[in-house]
């Protein structure tokens, strides 16, 4: 390849460049390729062969492997056995941008198991043609997706790349004849860029495959979703590692959380059925239309939690007196099986909400205007605009929530 020749001036061009270069990738000569990206970026000076030739290999890191292993351990639990993982670099899992501006790439990591394609039992060789072809029959077919993995030291380049004005500009397929395209100003430097960041992220996971490991063997397909050229290639990860304790621990924390936010999810909608279970009856005898309004769209709310949870109907609206009222939250709290029933029904909830929304009311003096709202809130903007002054006043002189 002689690199000051690069153009990108035709499709042909350029797919014969990618081509070339994945070659490298599929055989695993990174020494290889970097040679000939080094040279090339040099051929072709611009702010991307600038930052290239300050990224070392051992700048880059990958992180986020126990929580990668915690998932194949966690399928494996579920009943799936995870025989292959995908990692893709993708615009779609960027993390956040530092607060010098730059940008590390993420990751969009498939687990797949054999419903679709042999993993388990194909050669690297029959799962690397699929990737040189561009075929791979278990695109999309994953059985769980998630952001496990994380880079670090790329986001100088990567910042500067997604930046780039012209990223997805490819040559038009030009007819037999015709002349070159124009190419925008440093697309070809911005294209080695890309095939340089490639280059440093494959080595990377590559090389702590064969350091660190999976808890299993496996190959694992390292590619590219919505990025930028067309790349995948595959790496078998030979050395089993012992991941049981990491993994442990990770389930654990994620059970833990799971159960606390679906606590505080119960703690909220109860709390919200109480605030409108009282406000509904603050309104004054002579706006019975507006009361009723609201009732029923508080017992419209309380049915729907009947019919999802297989509750009793019978008596069931927002004109029950308060002991059965209360009695209806337990049900709602044991038949969803809540981890602390007597967290969901602790009053502190239903009065901290009041207390929040009081500070937000007054602050707009009683108008919750027309934002984008839960329905909860939307129900309370029209309680306090249509319950007018008297339903104000005995809404914010309210006092706390007694649940006996």
């Amino acid at each position: 390849m002689t690199t000051p020749a690069l153009r990108f001036a035709t499709d042909e061009e350029l797919r014969v460049f990618e081509r070339s270069i994945s070659r490298f990738f599929w055989t695993q000569d990174f020494a290889g390729a970097e040679q000939v990206l080094l040279d090339a970026l040099r051929d072709h000076p611009s702010s991307f062969s600038d930052i290239c030739q300050t990224i070392s290999q051992g700048a880059v890191s990958i992180g986020g492997w126990d929580e990668l292993y915690a998932q194949i351990e966690a399928l494996a639990r579920n009943g799936s056995r995870c025989t292959a993982i995908e990692i893709d670099l993708s615009g779609h899992a960027d993390r956040g941008v530092q607060p010098d501006g730059a940008l590390e790439p993420g990751f969009e990591c498939s687990y797949y198991d054999d419903s679709t394609f042999r993993f388990s039992t194909a050669s690297r060789e029959e799962i690397l043609t699929q990737c040189e072809t561009g075929t791979r029959t278990w695109t999309g077919c994953f059985v769980d997706i998630d952001h496990a993995l994380t880079c670090d030291g790329l986001a100088r380049l990567y910042f500067a790349l997604a930046k780039y004005q012209h990223r997805y500009w490819r040559p038009p397929v030009a007819a037999p004849g015709s002349t070159a395209t124009d190419v925008p100003q440093d697309f070809v430097a911005f294209t080695l860029g890309s095939w340089f960041l490639y280059l440093r992220v494959h080595k990377a996971l590559w090389s702590d495959l064969h350091t660190r490991g999976l808890p299993q063997r496996m190959p694992v397909v390292v590619g590219q979703h919505d990025f930028g050229p067309p790349l995948h290639s595959v790496y078998m990860s030979e050395t089993i590692c012992d991941s049981s304790d990491a993994s442990s621990r990770i389930l654990a924390e994620r059970q833990a959380k799971r159960s606390a936010n679906f606590q505080s999810e119960i703690n909220q909608a109860i709390a919200e059925l109480r605030e409108l279970y009282r406000l509904v009856r603050m309104f004054p005898f002579y706006r019975y239309r507006g009361r009723n309004e609201l009732g029923d769209q508080l017992t419209n709310q309380l049915k729907m939690w009947c019919q999802s949870q297989e509750l009793p109907e019978v008596g069931v609206d927002w004109r029950m007196r308060t002991p059965n009222f209360e009695g209806f939250l337990r049900q709602i709290a044991e038949a969803r099986r809540v981890p602390s029933v007597d967290e969901a029904l602790d009053v502190l909830h239903v009065n901290q909400l009041h207390d929040e929304w009081l500070r937000v009311a007054r602050e707009r003096n009683f108008d919750l205007g027309s934002r984008p709202m839960s329905l909860f809130e939307l129900n309370l903007a029209w309680a306090l605009k249509f319950g007018g002054p008297i339903v104000q006043y005995r809404w914010e002189q309210a006092k706390p929530y007694q649940a006996a």
